[in-house]
């Protein structure tokens, strides 16, 4: 074999040995940097998820505190309303603040009848209402009806229209009229739409859904869509529906909440991920069966170094292919 003839070899065994390298060394670096990805995003929801439930945590326990208090102003709320049946509820509500001295809680009152319709209130969205859609208010007036006791519901709700969590108590006032009072503490932000807000960064977006099980169907709204509705009945009567039987949906919402299962979907500039904030049905703590997040995490920054990565790769590429080929033919001439 002439000495050219080896020199071709050895150019062409070299040039497999380093295309080799370098496609090897590039594609170990792109699934390193995919897993790095990966778990940034993991580390993001996993905070996310962190202070959504701290800070729902700490709001509920801070209304809880006042279940004593909530008591004494129910009962002079009835008392108020027995004793003068043509005092209005707006009347009503500012003798209570006034009574009670009340600064850092604010009151909300509903009168309801046998149909579990709120039928007059100092909350016009509520007006109209039918509470037999919600479990926990339903059982509430169905013990008072029997036995006229005032209870304190043992959850923290959190309202469905302005988001604000509020803890309600509930008594038989006469022969088809029940009371209501909603209680909200003023002195911290008790909206989960504040707190999501607290929680969004500018490459991280979060939007919250609830769960719902009428016994029937499933559904879910977005908390914070709801806000320019006028009143709640009308929001109830628009949500989106499942019937209850089945395993999954196809509907990532509802099935993460069934499946106990998170979706990440990766775009071009950012990845979506959708994944239960609680791993059980809080029905029985928060007033709601679960939350779901759908976060919006910006990872631009991180695929624009990968892009550099190949474009630099493909540059080493090229320069070798061209040193070769300079080579190749400076030996053939020479």
């Amino acid at each position: 074999m002439k000495l050219t003839h080896k020199i071709y070899l050895l150019q062409i065994l070299l040039a497999l040995v380093l295309f080799g390298f370098l496609g090897f060394t590039y594609l170990s670096y792109e699934k390193q940097y995919k897993k790095d990805i990966a778990q940034s995003v993991n580390r993001e929801v996993f905070i996310k998820k962190k202070e959504l439930l701290n800070a729902i945590s700490q709001t509920t326990q801070r209304l809880q505190k006042n279940r004593k208090l909530y008591l004494r102003i129910h009962q002079r709320a009835l008392s108020l309303l027995q004793h003068n049946k043509h005092i209005s509820l707006q009347q009503l509500k500012q003798q209570l603040i006034q009574d009670f001295a009340l600064k850092d809680i604010s009151i909300e009152i509903y009168l309801i009848n046998n149909k579990y319709t709120i039928f007059k209130t100092t909350f016009p969205k509520d007006l109209g209402f039918d509470l037999s859609v919600i479990p926990d208010a339903k059982e509430w007036l169905d013990k008072t009806t029997k036995n006229k006791k005032i209870y304190i519901a043992d959850i923290v709700s959190i309202d469905a229209l302005d988001m604000g969590y509020r803890i309600y108590s509930y008594s038989y006032l006469q022969k088809g009229v029940y009371l209501e009072l909603g209680f909200q503490d003023n002195d911290i932000q008790n909206s989960l739409t504040y707190i999501i807000s607290k929680t969004d960064t500018p490459l991280s977006k979060t939007k919250l859904y609830t769960i719902e099980n009428d016994g029937k169907r499933w559904s879910y709204y977005e908390i914070g869509s709801k806000e320019k509705i006028e009143h709640k009945e009308n929001f109830f009567q628009t949500m989106k529906k499942f019937p209850i039987g089945q395993k999954s949906y196809g509907e990532p919402i509802i099935d993460a909440h069934l499946l106990h299962k998170t979706y990440i979907t990766y775009q071009k500039d950012y990845a979506e991920v959708i994944t239960p904030l609680y791993d059980e049905n809080m029905f029985s703590k928060i007033g709601h069966i679960n939350f779901i997040m759908d976060i919006h995490i910006d990872i631009s920054d991180k695929v624009a170094v990968l892009e550099k990565t190949k474009q630099i790769f493909y540059t080493s590429i090229f320069i070798l292919l061209g040193i070769l080929l300079f080579i190749f033919f400076y030996i053939k001439h020479n």
